[in-house]
């Protein structure tokens, strides 16, 4: 999956069964983590 990131759980989660496969969004992912600087994960305006 493109920009995607498949999880499997090893434990039981209140989202997630253990043994189950979930899809996640893996931008989302990188931004949690710190991969990119905040002002370029920050929107801004639209110009006018």
């Amino acid at each position: 999956a493109q920009r995607a990131t498949l999880q499997y759980w090893k434990q039981q989660m209140p989202w997630a069964d253990k043994g189950s496969v979930t899809v996640a969004n893996g931008g989302d992912l990188a931004k949690e983590a710190g991969v990119f600087p905040w002002l370029a994960v920050t929107p801004e305006n639209a110009p006018r």
